[in-house]
Parts: C-alpha cells; structure tokens; sequence
C-alpha cells in the first residue's frame, strides 16, 4: 500500500473549482444586492415625484402636471426593467447557488476518500508493524532454543 493518495490531484482541482464557484456567487450576489437597492431607490424616487404631482395639482400648476406625468411614466418604464433585471439576477444566484453547492459536495466527497485513505493506511502501517514484531519473536525463539 501506498502512503500517497492517488486522487490528490482531482482533489485539489475540485478545491479550485469548489473556490471558483463560491467567488462567482458571491460576486453574482453582490451583483442582486446592488441592483436591489437601485431598485428601492428608483421606487423611492418614484413616490417622491407622485407626491410631487400630486402638490403642483394642488397649486394649479397643470403645466408641472404633464412634465411630472411624462417623467413618471419615464420612471415606470425603467422600474420595470430593474425589476426584470433583479429577478433575472436571482435566477442567476439560484443556479450558482446550485452550483456552488455540488461543487461542495464533490469536495467533501474527495475529502472522506483522502481520510479513508489516510486511516486505511495506519491501519496497514499497523499491520506490518505487527508482523515484524511477530517475526521478531519467532527468530528471537528460535535463536534461544
């Protein structure tokens, strides 16, 4: 038996692409979050000129009324778009959670195969050492007799 453990390689080029997917979900989660909070602050913007509108109504300033009403439905449209582009985004994050996951798996898998290994080859060393001492013990007898 060997001391070496034959996978060693696939191993560590499993840890590699084990790391390569945990950065690629961290940067596509990064990615979600940004796009969120533009999100919420295109929303934001969005009830600020609504209230905006609804206080130049107020006043009589009609010719205010259609600019706000152009540039709210501006607004809208790109709303729609971010929104379609935060749920895309957790799409992504999903499938590179996915990913990121089996990736793991095949990590850990090769992990216990390299401690089995690791262990089986005590338990070698163990025996062989026990088969020296027995052979110790028998050329020391057979010596003394």
């Amino acid at each position: 038996m060997n001391a070496k453990f034959k996978l060693e390689k696939v191993l560590e080029h499993r840890e590699r692409i084990y790391e390569l997917e945990k950065n690629k979900l961290g940067e596509f989660q990064n990615k979600l979050k940004t796009l969120t909070v533009q999100l919420e602050n295109m929303l934001e913007t969005e009830k600020q000129k609504n209230a905006e509108k609804e206080e130049a109504k107020l006043k009589g300033q009609l010719q205010f009324v259609r600019m706000y009403d152009e540039y709210i439905l501006k607004l809208e449209g790109h709303r729609k778009t971010m929104e379609r582009m935060v749920y895309d985004a957790r799409i992504v994050v999903e499938r590179q959670k996915k990913k990121t996951v089996q990736a793991m798996n095949n990590h850990k898998i090769l992990i216990k195969l390299k401690e089995k290994h690791v262990k089986d080859y005590a338990a070698y060393l163990d025996k062989e050492e026990m088969k020296m001492i027995d052979e110790l013990i028998v050329s020391r007898s057979g010596r003394n007799e």
